[in-house]
């Protein structure tokens, strides 16, 4: 790494532009084997993840996981946020992989907390999860499953002029309503 710490400085010195840096840095690095070459996309836990974002910002892009989430991940799986996802060997990714599936987190950061027991739902299972709670206020005849059958909101919002699916909204003046009905 004192390689490309010296080149970084002497881009400074010299003001040579940035890109000529990277690519000076890359011709160095490669012959001398210091760092590895990094991947594009980095497939975790069923996502694509951009191989150039940062650990950090990368491991956000999954869903179910936010910041919080993050900085617990990597200290638990000894590897620095600010690295790039890309540069991880697949072994530190198995490890991320391995500390996540575990969702051995303390019990306020989980997202699916129970009595019973405290997991950390992740990527497609948080759908599933949501999926199967509605189905059960559906099959329970609660007030909220059956809103959710009518595709109207749950959440005690009002009805009158917003959800409207496919429906005329407004007045319609008396001479029209007549001239529908055949003039009576």
């Amino acid at each position: 790494m004192f390689l490309v710490e010296q080149l970084w400085l002497t881009s400074y010195l010299f003001s040579i532009n940035r890109r000529q840096t990277l690519a000076i840095i890359k011709k160095k690095v490669d012959i001398m084997g210091e760092m590895t070459e990094t991947k594009k996309i980095v497939r975790l836990i069923n996502t694509d993840l951009d191989g150039n974002l940062s650990v950090a910002r990368a491991l956000q892009k999954i869903k179910g996981i936010g910041p919080t989430i993050v900085k617990a991940v990597c200290i638990k799986a000894k590897i620095d946020m600010r690295t790039k996802l890309g540069s991880l060997s697949q072994d530190e990714i198995n490890r991320i992989e391995e500390v996540i599936k575990k969702s051995d987190f303390p019990h306020w950061i989980t997202n699916a907390r129970s009595q019973t027991e405290k997991t950390h739902l992740v990527s497609s299972k948080i759908d599933f999860e949501v999926r199967k709670r509605i189905n059960v206020l559906r099959q329970i005849r609660a007030y909220r499953g059956i809103r959710h059958e009518q595709n109207l909101p749950v959440r005690g919002q009002r009805t009158r002029g917003s959800f409207r699916h496919n429906k005329t909204v407004g007045v319609q003046k008396r001479k029209a309503l007549q001239a529908k009905r055949g003039k009576k």
